[in-house]
């Protein structure tokens, strides 16, 4: 789980680096939404 979730943030920054600035930060945080609830029904 860490070892994918370390891979998707490297596809991120990447992704990032090749668009602008804004538009990395916005994926950072889509990622980080929909990583939040795909683990939160696992939690319940």
């Amino acid at each position: 789980m860490l070892l994918n979730f370390l891979s998707l943030f490297q596809t991120v920054l990447r992704i990032s680096y090749e668009i602008s600035w804004y538009d990395g930060v916005f994926a950072i945080v889509e990622s980080i939404l929909v990583t939040s609830f795909f683990i939160r029904p696992l939690h319940c």
